[in-house]
């Protein structure tokens, strides 16, 4: 009584008159009461976990998982999402963007491309100001009918309050001893999922998720066209059907059958320029794989977290690790011993230190990820690189590294027909081609042969791209490109 009274003095008064006049003891009842109310509310959550656990089934979905990408983006699709009385409006989330890449995507294709440019640019500025938004329901719980006839209940809620990291959970509910339902509308948020990346390459790299590493999706990409990238003969066609075949199931099982390890390692070397990653990309693009790109130099990456992230490879996809002669930790190692040949390609090699760990990342970590005894098997592994002379040959002996390919400067038949690729009609049919061909080998005469990269012819032609006449006329002063405020036009030299 003494806390009612400090609490709220009125209902002392009101409690002492009622005691007075009823010869009752208000004391005792409000214990009964207090009782009687925690009694009630053990025993309706007893009866409600007991009837959860017989006739309730859940799922619960973590965010460190990528289907909480998925299933987040199938709820932000739904019509009980928009009707929500509380909902969460989402112009950026800040650790997968889940959304955002579709959104940017949809709005590339809105414009019309006959439109004069200064009406059109307008109109995309505008829309570039206005961030697209999604809504979701918000923290706590919301029923909605999954096809018309099964009643889910969706849980969201955070894990931890950090305002700076937001962490979330979700658990779908439903009526039921089995999950089916639950597993078929999240089978349906994948795909759902997938078809909105449909043939589009899907990159990713790794984060730093608490004390581990993991794969976060960093951009989705229109695929690039294997006839887009410009290297001698039929290389690249070669190599895709290559990888077609060791993609194949025949493949898969033969190795099993015969005890090999079921991987491939590609290597791309040459001058910086000439095709290596575009190249790796247009494969992507033509197996409609996914990307893991990994970068050796990056401060954070230690051994450890180079085994973990290879283990949380799926089975089929490009592992890409570009300029593994720049990360420092691939070098040739150099024996102290003097040569026995002093003939020898080693006895006239530059003096380097023994190979040094960057960033915590050894060489004999790398290998082991590589082709050691827990490796994962099915993906595709390609490094690139600008001096393959450079890499200890442990790296790229077979066995790790399966096809080597040297992409070098242009020769005459790639400026031809990187000429041609330039200015065809995306519609040939039907139009003549020989005056094309003709400037094609006009222009082909006036390029030094392998003098120039393919990125230096990109950058040359796409500058007259509209007009190829000029292109050959003003190719004389190649390669240098470069701009003059007293020239109108291209300076060389």
């Amino acid at each position: 009584m003494s806390f009612l009274n400090y609490s709220s003095p009125y209902l002392s008064i009101v409690l002492d008159v009622l005691a007075k006049y009823l010869q009752v003891d208000i004391s005792y009842i409000l214990s009964a009461l207090f009782v009687f109310m925690a009694l009630s509310t053990t025993f309706r959550l007893s009866i409600f976990d007991t009837i959860s656990s017989f006739f309730v089934s859940s799922i619960e979905i973590r965010m460190d998982d990528e289907v909480f990408n998925q299933v987040m983006y199938w709820i932000s699709k739904q019509e009980f999402s928009q009707k929500a009385s509380r909902t969460v409006a989402i112009t950026q989330f800040r650790n997968l963007q889940w959304f955002s890449e579709a959104a940017s995507m949809e709005e590339e294709d809105d414009g019309d491309p006959n439109e004069d440019f200064d009406t059109e640019w307008k109109k995309r500025r505008c829309r570039s100001k206005v961030n697209p938004i999604l809504l979701t329901p918000a923290e706590g719980e919301t029923w909605f009918w999954y096809k018309g006839r099964h009643l889910i209940r969706l849980r969201r809620f955070r894990v931890g309050r950090d305002a700076a990291l937001p962490w979330e959970r979700l658990t779908l509910m439903c009526f039921g001893r089995s999950n089916a339902i639950l597993k078929e509308l999240i089978e349906e948020a994948q795909q759902l999922y997938s078809a909105r990346d449909g043939n589009k390459t899907v990159i990713y790299r790794p984060v730093q998720v608490g004390p581990e590493s993991d794969w976060r999706r960093c951009g989705l990409l229109y695929p690039r066209k294997l006839e887009s990238v410009i290297i001698p003969g039929d290389l690249k066609w070669d190599l895709l059907e290559r990888l077609k075949q060791f993609l194949s199931q025949k493949t898969r099982l033969e190795y099993r059958q015969r005890g090999f390890p079921y991987r491939i390692g590609l290597m791309f070397f040459g001058p910086p320029g000439t095709g290596k990653t575009s190249l790796c990309f247009a494969l992507a693009g033509e197996l409609q794989l996914p990307i893991y790109l990994l970068s050796l130099g990056t401060s954070t990456m230690t051994d450890q977290s180079l085994v973990t992230l290879f283990n949380k490879l799926p089975k089929e996809c490009i592992v890409l690790l570009e300029d593994v002669d720049a990360a420092g930790i691939t070098t040739r190692r150099v024996s102290m011993a003097q040569p026995r040949d002093p003939d020898s390609p080693s006895a006239h090699a530059v003096d380097r230190a023994p190979s040094e760990k960057l960033g915590g990342i050894t060489l004999s970590g790398l290998l082991n990820v590589i082709d050691g005894v827990s490796a994962p098997e099915g993906r595709i592994l390609v490094m690139t690189s600008n001096h393959i002379e450079n890499l200890d040959p442990a790296l790229t002996r077979p066995g790790r590294i399966d096809y080597s390919i040297k992409l070098d400067y242009a020769d005459r038949d790639i400026v031809r027909e990187f000429f041609m690729a330039m200015y065809k009609p995306l519609d040939p049919q039907g139009e003549d081609l020989d005056h094309l061909k003709t400037l094609a080998e006009r222009f082909a005469d006036t390029i030094p042969n392998k003098q120039v990269t393919p990125a230096e012819l990109q950058t040359y032609l796409l500058y007259y791209k509209d007009s190829p006449q000029l292109a050959v006329e003003n190719a004389f002063s190649w390669p240098h490109l470069s701009f003059s405020s007293e020239d109108e036009g291209p300076r060389y030299g």
